[in-house]
């Protein structure tokens, strides 16, 4: 199964509201990146506003009716994967380089949440997430209690409109050969131009950032995108 994901990192709620309200009917899934200024930066919302801190009785699905993945560029998660998980976040993407402990992030996940690989990932799921200059093996300890794994396909994260770094071409490729029932989602760099390039070594998932927001014509742009799902046999 293929997706096209947009992706929305901007300083505040308002901005993301914004973009929600041009995306709606046009996406199901849409990726918010959460950066707190010291694992990547700049710090995005609530970082860039708050310090991090949602209200308690926040809902995420104020902002629309989509199905949030919620891509946390922040050192040491669990207390922001708590604070969205219980906001109504039903897709997290954890950085490998975010902890010194995912096996402890997972097993909190699945303790205190009941999630873990046998649970519907309608309703909640787990990815970690690989850095170009990141050991692709240091996911192999975990893959059998994830959902999926993204690929960086930039140099630096947390920004968008980053060259894409063709080297994550490699990475997926091999990765795919050892691991070819693992959905791999693919993050940064995403274009018309490359994004052939990674649907052919087995992406299955392509966020796309400045490609689709830079473009004069989002709705044409996504249906662009989707028809080359299809093209390469990945299926919406």
């Amino acid at each position: 199964m293929g997706v096209i994901l947009p992706s929305i990192l901007v300083r505040t709620k308002a901005e993301i509201e914004e973009k929600l309200r041009l995306l709606t009917g046009l996406a199901d899934i849409v990726q918010i990146d959460i950066v707190d200024g010291i694992l990547a930066s700049p710090p995005t919302w609530p970082y860039a506003v708050d310090g991090g801190v949602l209200a308690p009785d926040w809902d995420i699905h104020e902002m629309g009716e989509f199905r949030f993945e919620i891509d946390l560029m922040v050192r040491e998660p669990k207390e922001a994967i708590s604070a969205f998980l219980h906001a109504g976040a039903g897709k997290l993407v954890v950085h490998l380089e975010s902890t010194s402990d995912v096996t402890g992030v997972i097993n909190e996940l699945e303790e205190r949440y009941g999630r873990d690989k046998e649970f519907s990932p309608e309703l909640l799921s787990l990815a970690l997430s690989v850095s170009l200059d990141t050991d692709v093996a240091l996911l192999e300890p975990h893959l059998a209690r994830i959902d999926y794994v993204q690929f960086m396909g930039i140099a630096r994260i947390g920004q968008q409109g980053i060259p894409f770094d063709e080297r994550v071409l490699t990475k997926i490729a091999s990765f795919k050969k050892m691991h070819p029932d693992i959905p791999v989602q693919v993050d940064g760099g995403v274009s018309l131009e490359t994004a052939p390039k990674l649907l052919a070594v087995g992406a299955e998932r392509l966020v796309v950032g400045s490609a689709l927001w830079k473009s004069e014509d989002v709705p044409h742009t996504l249906h662009m995108f989707n028809e080359l799902l299809l093209e390469y046999g990945r299926y919406t």
